[in-house]
């Protein structure tokens, strides 16, 4: 969610009601506690958590009156700690700090409730100290909009009403702010009114309305709704100038609107499954292609290759509203084989006609083993969760709660759609396919016991499935009727794991929980352990509940944890309320309740880095990359200088490719350096734009000329021969923005553009003559 702190704007607004003096040089000041939220269907409404967006979110922040009203800042939290206040680009009218956060333990403990201090150095009004105390956790209701189909395909052209269902306790001193923002400019297209203005929402409020032709035609907008709850009010510390504290909850969701005869759309590829690069694919997978747009089903060109053969036997099939392309191979696919397709764009068209854009090619590799030929779905699940942390004797609650709904597949795509209903209180949403695994489901985590069970009432769960082979499925899960959550599980032998010898069998030991068992039966408690190595958070061992042989330890076998480094550990116990193996013959159902306690353990010995050797084809040069850790990824990036180091790829030292790199490039660099390292938790690659090219005047190469885009201030010198390597620090942009490339040689300044150069230009002339 991009605008998950948009409350720290929306508090500005409160000024106009403490009569703000204009000559303060500071407008308003507030510290927020928070939880984001998004609504992806009609009900449902869960955390966002996301590489780049986390679910709890803290906020001090002062906005000055003017860009140098504020000079600088500081927040003294409750434990005495101070922080800097910074502004978060240069012409920031404010400063602020801000934290987010995946665990309500770790806002709560790290920015806990109690008196914060904003010390405020200001250009005229002097130094300020200003109090304010969060207290209680007095967080509103979710916001759920009641409405939501119905705003997936409004008029522009029309009036557009949005209804959410009331805040509980929501009373006229509270107030909420509904927002619209544009996805692809990320402006605000229209807002509610400040507090005190006739347009203002207070706590009590239950819609909003958007102007006709307020949004355009055929678009998709992101919607936000914010509830807050204020529990602090300072209007004297800082004479004039209004200073709050409080709680708020916000939800994201999409608006879109119907496109009208004569606009151009157009659609383009937003994912294929199997994903591109994916390895040990199961040989009878079928392979999808999701677009952001309804497609014409008239229309498809799909060029298949197989390890340089085309082939044409496969079968093909409209999912989801013409969004989805299921490609179903009349046989299975080729054992141990690269699989290549490449869409013709031109061969594509929307459902207004217009041509396919965005990426056309890529490739995956199938399994080496036959397929089995099992039904669709292999297991299906129904879990409520409560999170644990455990980093001394005994676990504590990381008061985050949540539901994993899951069903895995034989292979890719068995399960064309499927959508789970809480039959309690009959709300619904969609199972989305996972990037990496032929599974599909649905997480949606909550801050609070009284959230999830809001959402997740227990009961029973009904997963409707459509499916490749088998058909239609209907298939319902009990949880019973009250919480049957088993005891926090509790590693005994915690310090023991901060020193692992990984030359030697490490045990975990554990409490043992009540009626354990090793087999999947209604009534008793199953135990599974998961590792995750760090930074990366990428799940390298998962030991099921039919792998654990006692009550109250495991022991994992020499060679499975490597050398220097720390890993996560997931213990879970599982109370099993429901098990289904009739419903659906070849496949396994089961419900219950999970307390799940993380904890580290810790390698001693040198980390094990990777190799790297060169060899030179002509200009080419190749990287050869071997060693290093197995599941493990790392980043390769390459400089000039040792200080500026540019990300190049993705490196998977285990996959199944040959791991090699080839440096086209390196032919244009006296020299250029290459590293691997670590891969950090949701890091993704992405080249920057780089141009290269030749400056020349009058035919002759100019040498010492100054080369810049308009994208940013990098720059090059040309050399003797005129040539020059532009690495920019702008992101690739799928080749579709304009820039303009800048050649300045001694009084001589030129400017080539603005055009579409691409993100990647090589061997370019620029004339100065």
């Amino acid at each position: 969610m991009k605008h998950c702190l948009a409350y720290i704007r929306t508090i500005g607004l409160l000024a106009t009601m403490a009569g703000t003096a204009l000559s303060a040089d500071v407008n308003f000041i507030a510290v927020v506690n928070g939880q984001n939220f998004k609504q992806a269907g009609s009900n449902l409404v869960a955390l966002i958590n996301s590489d780049y967006d986390k679910p709890l979110a803290f906020s001090a922040f002062a906005e000055g009156a003017a860009i140098d009203s504020l000079a600088s800042g500081t927040l003294q939290m409750p434990n005495g700690t101070t922080v800097p206040l910074v502004r978060e680009y240069p012409d920031d009218w404010g400063i602020r700090h801000e934290y987010q956060s995946e665990s309500l333990l770790d806002l709560n403990t790290t920015r806990s409730n109690g008196t914060y201090i904003l010390n405020l150095v200001t250009k005229n009004d002097g130094t300020k100290n200003v109090s304010l105390s969060l207290t209680n956790d007095t967080y509103p209701s979710v916001p759920v909009v009641t409405n939501f189909n119905v705003l997936q395909t409004i008029t522009n052209t029309a009036v557009t009403t949005i209804r959410w269902a009331p805040m509980t306790n929501g009373t006229a001193a509270d107030f909420i702010l509904f927002s619209v923002y544009d996805n692809n400019t990320d402006e605000t297209v229209f807002e509610t009114g400040s507090p005190g203005t006739t347009d203002a929402l207070t706590g009590t409020n239950v819609f909003a309305t958007i102007p006709a032709n307020t949004l355009e035609s055929g678009r998709t907008y992101e919607g936000e709704l914010l509830f807050v709850k204020v529990v602090n009010v300072n209007k004297t510390s800082y004479q004039g100038v209004l200073a709050i504290a409080g709680y708020y909850k916000q939800a994201g969701f999409e608006i879109k609107t119907v496109a009208t005869p004569g606009v151009t759309l157009g659609s383009e590829l937003v994912s294929s499954l199997p994903q591109n690069y994916a390895g040990d694919v199961p040989r009878d997978s079928a392979i999808s292609f999701r677009f952001s747009q309804p497609m014409s089903t008239t229309n498809k060109a799909i060029t298949w290759v197989t390890d340089g053969i085309a082939v044409t036997n496969f079968n093909y099939e409209w999912i989801d509203g013409n969004k989805v392309l299921l490609c179903r191979c009349t046989t299975t696919l080729p054992a141990d084989s690269d699989i290549g397709w490449t869409l013709n764009l031109t061969g594509f068209r929307d459902a207004n006609r217009f041509p396919l854009t965005g990426s056309i090619e890529g490739s995956f590799h199938t399994s080496s083993a036959d397929p089995l030929s099992p039904p669709d779905v292999t297991f299906f699940s129904v879990l409520k969760m409560r999170g644990y942390q455990q980093t001394g004797t005994n676990p504590v609650s990381t008061g985050m709660y949540g539901c994993d709904a899951s069903v895995d597949m034989a292979a890719y795509n068995r399960v064309k759609q499927g959508t789970l209903t809480v039959v309690s209180n009959g709300f619904r949403g969609s199972l989305v396919a996972d990037d990496w695994d032929p599974h599909m489901g649905m997480e949606a985590t909550y801050a609070s016991q009284t959230d999830l069970d809001r959402f997740f009432a227990n009961g029973d769960f009904t997963f409707s499935l459509t499916n490749l082979a088998d058909g239609a499925k209907n298939l319902t899960l009990s949880l019973g009727s009250t919480n049957d959550y088993p005891a926090a599980p509790t590693v005994t032998n915690l310090p023991a794991l901060q020193t692992v010898n990984p030359a030697l069998p490490v045990t975990i030991y554990w409490n043992a929980p009540a009626n354990w068992s090793n087999t999947l039966t209604a009534g008793r408690c199953i135990i599974e352990l998961a590792v995750e190595n760090l930074p990366q958070e990428d799940e390298v061992i998962w030991i099921d509940f039919s792998s654990i042989t006692n009550s109250s330890k495991h022991t994992f076998p020499v060679g499975t944890f490597w050398p220097g480094r720390t890993y996560r550990l997931s213990l879970q116990f599982i109370t099993v309320k429901d098990v289904d193996i009739a419903s659906y013959s070849g496949a396994t159902g089961a419900a219950g309740f999970e307390s799940i306690t993380e904890f580290t353990l810790q390698t001693t010995g040198t980390v094990i880095k990777p190799t790297v050797a060169m060899s030179r084809d002509g200009d080419n040069l190749t990287l050869n990359m071997s060693g290093g850790e197995p599941q493990r990824s790392y980043i390769l990036a390459t400089s000039t200088d040792l200080q500026r180091w540019m990300p190049q790829a993705e490196i998977w030292l285990s996959d199944f490719q040959t791991n090699q790199w080839y440096d086209n490039d390196a032919q244009y660099f006296k020299k250029r350096f290459y590293r691997l390292r670590d891969r950090a938790r949701g890091e993704f690659v992405q080249q920057n734009i780089a141009i290269q090219g030749t400056v020349y005047a009058y035919s002759t190469p100019v040498a010492g000329a100054v080369v810049s885009t308009s994208l940013d201030a990098q720059t090059a010198i040309t050399d003797s021969s005129g040539r020059f390597f532009l690495e920019t620090d702008t992101p690739s942009y799928g080749g579709m923005n304009s820039y303009t490339i800048t050649v300045i040689s001694g009084e001589t300044h030129k400017d080539f553009g603005p055009w579409q150069w691409g993100d990647q230009p090589r061997e370019q002339t620029f004339e100065m003559n």
